[in-house]
């Protein structure tokens, strides 16, 4: 299984930039993480200026979901993580977390109305990356090439996906 920095995990993701940016980057993560500005020439520098434009205009979308009746959820977990390697693999995500269960035992969770029990979230660059990557779906679907996406979906139900724009720093 690919560790979670491969697949495009937020958090990691971040991890990895905070020691970029303050000069303490692990030793080998050069290489890799210069392919996210484009430039081995002094990847930190461009990074730094590519990450803070992009967080700007970032767009994550939650994914709120059940399974269908029948299905496993360590079947669908292994499903998920495919998928998301491929959407992160062909650039139509900058990063997505693996689905979470709900917590529905705690005065925090507030949503009574709302039946989903998985959630995730999935990271965009920015509007053009979200829109390039809706436009590749119905593109696909038309041509009926939607493979993956198919699959995935064929295994939830009572979805609901909502988008918004991460707040300005």
């Amino acid at each position: 299984m690919a560790n979670r920095n491969e697949t495009g995990s937020t958090a990691s993701g971040l991890r990895q930039l905070r020691r970029a940016t303050q000069g303490n980057a692990a030793p080998g993560t050069e290489a890799r993480d210069s392919r996210l500005t484009g430039t081995a020439r002094n990847p930190w520098r461009t990074m730094r200026t590519t990450f803070h434009q992009e967080r700007m205009t970032m767009i994550r979308m939650l994914s709120a979901f059940n399974l269908k009746p029948g299905e496993d959820e360590t079947a669908f977990r292994a499903a998920y993580q495919d998928f998301i390697t491929e959407l992160h693999a062909t650039c139509m995500i900058l990063a997505a977390d693996p689905p979470g269960r709900r917590v529905r035992d705690t005065p925090m969770d507030t949503g009574d109305n709302y039946a989903q029990e998985f959630f995730s979230i999935m990271c965009f660059r920015n509007r053009a990356q979200l829109d390039e990557a809706y436009a590749h779906i119905e593109e696909r679907m038309k041509s009926s090439t939607t493979a993956t996406h198919l699959r995935m979906y064929r295994r939830i139900t009572n979805s609901v996906f909502l988008c918004w724009e991460e707040d300005a720093e």
